[in-house]
């Protein structure tokens, strides 16, 4: 796929960028073009096309210009630069699902088919389907100078669709599916490119493999299980494929867990092993970028770039070790140990609700989370390392404005889990006062405790409205103000926050302050001859 000098490893070296779910600021992807044939990526897909809009100004359909799209100039300046570090770019245009782009706007809502918000469609049977695909796909085409075109087609829900059911009565359940696809395809091949497409229908339906073009690359992506044998019979059924691990699945929201960068280890050991039978490479996916702490991400890719290179697993602490004197002048083992020790530290999603609690349930979670001794050793560990990283961000002497992300995705769980151990002891001290409540204790002695208990609240209340300062100013400072701008009301900004680290950062930091008010004015009250206070 690249036509630069040949490295050792895979043909196709790559990372797939997310531009139509968030767009960063345009310094960010012109100073990473080079970094990544430095790190050892020959290829960048870019996934501009989304549910949530389109990142680039299309003539052809100007509506679906996502807030800040590159226009075309930009574009072409951004291609050349990809030219001059030996990067090929392929564009990616959802053909299939992902299409809430179009089906969204009133002009084409009788195109959406699909039940869900996220598995949806654009309808593969209406007559006026192909005439828009056509239009995108031509107009992105020639605008992109390299052989390929990736056409999406992954995740598509069209199974409520009388119109498709009509059209596919009697034939197989994959039909209407490989029919469509068997349309784009002739599009891109029409327009001079080869076609990319994902593989999760292939793999769930294999017999779309008898009926799909063989000059179709199909992408495995495999982010959590690696599946050799669905690989396998795409490459037996005369397929080039590229296999697609993430860093950044949908249960991470900070920065890369270790999980993602083993799961890349033993996707990418695998290709590896099928090379000779067709398997053309791997290509890192990061997605949905908005989610977390943007630079904190950059290690895992540098790692992923020196994995590909190699085509096999490498050793994480002396890598990050290399990456820490290489990329910020600083040559020490415990920076090393605490950029690859948070990896492993890191917490998922899960854990992340009940950290950046915005609800009673949530707080009690994290309380009872924050009783065990594996809190206890873990929040020890993450304080060592957010130390360690914090005094190094000092001290780079260049791109300390990565380290010090870094630093800030350490600061946060540190922050976090302090405040467990906070909460933890605060609902110990309103305990004590219950207990004395029941046994006729003076109103001063069951004060004494409940006063504890709002010190307690209030210096978590603090660091949460610290802590928000300091991730806003990350966001301020790599991104655009106000973005995405797609939302229209209350609870649509309250369901984008829950998906963003800024906005659960900002739930957290409300819900935290007004528990903290709360109890506190509930404490006063209680000194003046109220109610015990109803709980923390």
């Amino acid at each position: 796929m690249a036509r630069g000098k040949k490295q050792p490893g895979f043909a196709v070296r790559g990372v797939m960028l997310d531009p139509a779910r968030h767009i960063e600021r345009r310094a960010f992807y012109f100073d990473l073009l080079p970094r990544l044939a430095e790190w050892g990526f020959n290829t960048l897909w870019w996934h501009f096309v989304d549910n949530e809009g389109v990142a680039l100004k299309l003539d052809s359909h100007p509506e679906v210009a996502a807030p800040h799209a590159f226009s075309k100039p930009e574009m072409k300046r951004l291609l050349g630069v990809a030219a001059e570090a030996g990067i090929d770019v392929v564009p990616e245009v959802e053909t299939l699902g992902h299409a809430r782009y179009l089906t969204d706007l009133p002009q084409y809502a009788h195109l959406r088919d699909g039940t869900h918000r996220v598995m949806n469609a654009i309808c593969p049977s209406h007559p006026e389907t192909l005439g828009i695909m056509e239009d995108i796909i031509r107009e992105v085409a020639d605008l992109f100078p390299g052989p390929y075109l990736h056409a999406g087609l992954d995740e598509a829900d069209f199974s409520g669709c009388k119109r498709c059911t009509r059209r596919g009565r009697g034939k197989p359940g994959w039909w209407v599916y490989a029919e469509h696809v068997k349309a784009i395809h002739r599009i891109v091949t029409d327009c001079g490119k080869r076609m990319v497409m994902w593989a999760d229908h292939v793999e769930h339906d294999p017999e779309l493999l008898k009926a799909l073009p063989r000059d179709v690359i199909l992408c495995h992506w495999q982010y959590r299980k690696v599946d050799e044998a669905a690989i396998r019979r795409s490459l037996d059924a005369g397929f080039q494929v590229i296999t697609a691990p993430t860093m950044c699945s949908f249960r991470d929201m900070i920065q890369p867990g270790a999980h993602n960068l083993r799961t890349m280890d033993a996707l990418t050991e695998a290709t590896a092993g099928m090379v000779d039978r067709g398997a053309l490479g791997v290509v890192n996916t990061w997605w949905a970028p908005q989610r977390g702490l943007r630079d904190a991400y950059v290690p895992a890719l540098a790692y992923t770039g020196r994995l590909l290179s190699r085509g096999a697993s490498v050793g994480k602490p002396r890598f990050f070790r290399t990456f820490a004197r290489d990329f910020f002048g600083i040559d020490a083992a415990d920076v090393g140990r605490a950029l690859w020790h948070m990896h492993e530290l890191i917490v998922n999603l899960g854990e992340l609700d009940a950290l950046l609690c915005y609800s009673l349930a949530g707080l009690h979670r994290l309380v009872n989370w924050a009783a065990t001794e594996e809190y206890a050793a873990r929040a020890e560990q993450v304080a060592q390392h957010a130390a360690t990283l914090a005094s190094a961000a000092t001290k780079a002497r260049r791109n300390a404005d990565v380290l010090g992300a870094s630093a800030l995705a350490a600061e946060l769980v540190h922050t976090c889990m302090a405040n467990g151990e906070k909460l933890r002891l605060a609902g110990e001290a309103y305990e004590a006062a219950s207990v004395k409540a029941g046994g006729g204790w003076a109103v001063e002695d069951m004060a004494s405790d409940l006063t504890r208990a709002a010190d307690l609240i209030d210096g978590a209340a603090s660091s949460m409205a610290v802590l928000h300062g300091k991730v806003a100013d990350e966001w301020a400072r790599t991104r655009y103000p106000r973005y995405p701008a797609w939302y229209v009301d209350r609870e649509s900004v309250r369901a984008l926050d829950r998906q963003m680290l800024l906005g659960r950062v900002r739930m957290c930091r409300d819900f935290m302050g007004g528990l903290s008010r709360g109890f506190r004015r509930d404490v006063k009250a209680f000194r003046a001859g109220g109610p015990f206070p109803g709980g923390v």
